[in-house]
């Protein structure tokens, strides 16, 4: 009897435990997700720009760019500078290498743009770094945009003095000076597309043509050094160099891009930054990089020869009045077709009888008959009224060393030239003076000889 209780209990007790087993029932998980309209950034890997110039190695002024010098255009009505052959237009290329997370690392990105920034003085950036200036407003933007698997280019002027923002010869703008088409072009490794311009002087024809400074992107990277700027791997935190960014580029796992652009001549002499992107659905944050427009004078004048005509045999003071028209070759006119503030020298021989030297001061027979030694010139800068801004005027003999143009000692500095500035037509007049009489008749010729030259405190760059 007492066995069966005991078996009795223990049957409950495992009918008590199986009951409390649950019943299978459905499950309810809950589930969010935020939606945010954005895909993850693509990364800029490097940037850099070509040509160099002047073989600069220095990053904080980057890669020098020489302007191309423009002549006048006397077929036009106002007379502005040509754009014949892109003459006054600098080819500047920039390279970009960028990737996303893609599954080739490329294919989401369907835009990249180049900003060139507007250089500012600035009194706080000293000696050493980037030119002297700071990045200020947005100068022009290059923009690469996909479609339907084709890239194409297209410019962004936003501001009006990237053309020529003052007058022009004959103290008129005249027609805007548009630039050549800008471009993109993609290099992609192995294939005869992934050679760098480094002369950006148009070639490579890619696959087709090339020119021994053409060398491959990764090569490049090496060659170029600290010219070129690179980024950060997002999801490694690695920043890249010539090695990482060659080899990934040589892997097909970054989109790599040449910019084409134009930079207009009378641009200022300093160092550019520029702010690098691209975008799929997101922006990459911008990468920055310089280079600097070398600086130049140059010369133009609208005259081969000075004429005084006939001259009377005494008393000699005759001159040749100039203008501010470039198209006037019988009213000299100077201009500084360079990017920098110059100054102008003036030497000069005598005008000698039938342009023989024997009869200059230390000739085998000089003879104060045969020979006419005094000059002068004088260099004016006007207003479009007429008005004179600058005027100076130097006397010089024959043999004198070249002297440079000052400014008149009344009301100005003594001494301190005559301001050539970049872009601007200068008046220029000669004269001739003796009190010789002279006794022989005939043709009396000799040279002058101008001399453009930076002025005094005009920064190269």
């Amino acid at each position: 009897m007492k066995k069966l209780i005991s078996i009795i209990s223990i049957i409950a007790a495992l009918a008590v435990v199986l009951m409390a087993i649950p019943v299978s029932a459905a499950s309810v998980v809950p589930a969010t997700a935020t939606v945010s309209g954005q895909a993850t950034p693509p990364y800029i890997i490097a940037t850099f720009s070509t040509p160099n110039n002047d073989n600069s190695t220095n990053p904080a002024i980057g890669p020098g760019v020489m302007p191309e010098t423009v002549l006048p255009n006397a077929s036009a009505p106002l007379f502005p500078p040509t754009d014949a052959a892109h003459d006054g237009w600098k080819m500047v290329k920039f390279y970009v290498l960028t990737a996303d997370n893609s599954s080739d690392f490329k294919s989401d990105i369907n835009g990249v743009s180049v900003t060139v920034n507007y250089p500012v003085a600035s009194s706080t950036v000293s000696a050493g770094q980037t030119g002297y200036y700071v990045p200020s407003a947005e100068k022009f933007q290059l923009n690469a945009s996909m479609n339907n698997g084709t890239w194409t280019a297209a410019q962004v002027y936003p501001t009006a003095d990237y053309y020529p923002s003052v007058p022009f010869l004959s103290q008129n703008n005249g027609a805007l000076a548009t630039p050549p088409a800008w471009q993109v072009r993609v290099l992609t490794a192995g294939t005869g597309t992934d050679l760098v311009d480094m002369a950006a002087d148009g070639n490579p024809n890619p696959g087709v043509t090339s020119e021994s400074d053409d060398i491959p992107l990764a090569t490049a990277l090496t060659n170029i050094g600290g010219l070129v700027t690179y980024g950060t791997n997002p999801g490694t935190q690695t920043v890249y160099n010539a090695t990482t960014a060659g080899n990934q580029f040589n892997a097909g796992k970054v989109l790599a891009l040449e910019l084409i652009g134009w930079i207009w001549f009378h641009q200022p002499a300093v160092t550019y930054t520029y702010d690098v992107s691209s975008v799929n659905t997101a922006q990459s944050a911008n990468l920055r990089n310089v280079f600097h427009f070398i600086g130049i004078t140059s010369l133009y004048a609208d005259f081969t020869s000075i004429n005084w005509g006939t001259i009377p045999n005494s008393n000699i003071n005759l001159g040749v009045p100039g203008d501010t028209d470039l198209s006037t070759s019988g009213m000299p006119t100077v201009w500084d077709n360079g990017n920098l503030d110059a100054q102008l020298s003036i030497a000069a021989t005598g005008l000698y009888l039938n342009g023989n030297a024997a009869y200059a001061a230390n000739g085998a027979t000089p003879d104060p008959a045969k020979r006419i030694t005094s000059f002068d010139a004088t260099l004016a800068f006007k207003d479009p009224n007429g008005n004179d801004l600058q005027k100076g005027t130097i006397l010089f003999n024959d043999g004198d060393s070249a002297k440079v143009i000052t400014l008149a000692p009344v009301g100005t500095v003594a001494g301190a030239p005559v301001l050539l500035k970049a872009c601007n037509p200068g008046q220029i007049d000669f004269s001739l003076h003796s009190s010789n009489s002279y006794n022989v008749s005939g043709p009396y010729s000799g040279t002058i000889t101008l001399t453009i030259s930076q002025y005094p405190g005009a920064s190269p760059y």
